[in-house]
């Protein structure tokens, strides 16, 4: 992997939906891709409006639909 060019990684990277891909280093592009599976940060930053609010609603948060993805994201995954 390290061998790749760098818009190798970047294609790559763009496939798995990570985000923010376009501004990493290649070492960190590296890293991220050469992973099993992405740190928790990178699943739940991926994840779209309407998964989150389906899983508020699994959760029974009530208004759930008037929040924002960030709110959401708060709500779902509180950081310690």
């Amino acid at each position: 992997m390290e061998s790749m060019e760098y818009a190798e990684l970047k294609q790559l990277a763009k496939e798995r939906r990570i985000k923010k891909y376009y501004v990493m280093p290649k070492a960190e592009l590296v890293k991220l891709l050469s992973m099993p599976e992405l740190p928790q940060t990178y699943a739940i930053a991926k994840k779209t409006y309407k998964e989150l609010l389906k899983e508020a609603q699994e959760k029974s948060i009530a208004r759930s639909w008037t929040k924002t993805k960030q709110e959401l994201i708060a709500i779902l995954y509180p950081t310690e």
